[in-house]
């Protein structure tokens, strides 16, 4: 009897044990430090642990946040924009889905702490995780330099970005990225160019980076929303 009981229990224990594993997260904690006039993003990775497809929610908390600050979500179907604080993505039996935290300082020093709750929609109780990213953004001096360099408007622009630009500093490109890190265009400009125009209606909606360079050297930084 007692070797019975005994045997139930590891059954019911291992069984418990794989049930709350159906989803994973990895890592589940993040701590982010970089200058307030940048950004930074942590990454994580949801594992489907079971032999079905699961349709995943995920909702991102601000738990706190200094004036000033925002951040956006990635996952494996879009960037989002910041008002999207929650989706759903679909991720296949024993496949991983990609579940990242963007944050951006806007030349603001502070702490900020946030998380984002990911769950499958049809069993929340039992198969859910959570990523965790703690922040500190540091004083620089690239603020400054940023708001002599350029200057962008409308923002958020629908069809074209217009920048001021200081002549002094020859500027002499600008690159344009996604919130993935990837160039989506780069414009090339005559050295002492005071403003330019940029097309951006062929651009999806969503944040974007504005790199200014001279020389080749990076001066400046910016970002920009895409209605």
């Amino acid at each position: 009897m007692k070797k019975t009981l005994l045997l139930v229990v590891v059954i019911m224990a291992s069984f418990l044990t794989t049930f709350s594993q159906i989803l994973s997260i990895a890592p589940d904690y993040a701590s982010l430090s970089f200058p307030a006039a940048e950004f930074s993003d942590a990454a994580a990775y949801i594992q489907n642990n079971s032999s079905v497809e699961r349709t995943i929610k995920w909702v991102r908390y601000a738990d706190t946040e200094p004036a000033g600050w925002y951040t956006t979500v990635c996952d494996d179907n879009n960037c989002y924009s910041p008002g999207t604080s929650s989706m759903t993505v679909k991720i296949a039996a024993n496949a991983q889905g990609l579940l990242k935290l963007n944050v951006f300082a806007n030349d603001v020093v502070g702490t900020g702490s946030y998380h984002i709750n990911a769950y499958d929609i049809s069993d929340s109780a039992n198969a859910n995780v959570i990523l965790t990213v703690d922040v500190v953004t540091n004083p620089t001096g690239i603020s400054d330099v940023n708001t002599e360099v350029v200057s962008i408007y409308p923002n958020p622009a629908k069809d074209v970005l217009y920048m001021n630009l200081d002549a002094s500093k020859k500027i002499n490109s600008i690159d344009i990225h996604n919130v993935v890190g990837q160039k989506i265009k780069t414009v090339n400009l005559q050295e002492g160019v005071k403003s330019v125009a940029i097309p951006v209606s062929d651009l999806k909606k969503g944040i974007y980076f504005v790199r200014i360079f001279s020389n080749g050297k990076e001066v400046a930084t910016k970002t920009f929303s895409k209605d």
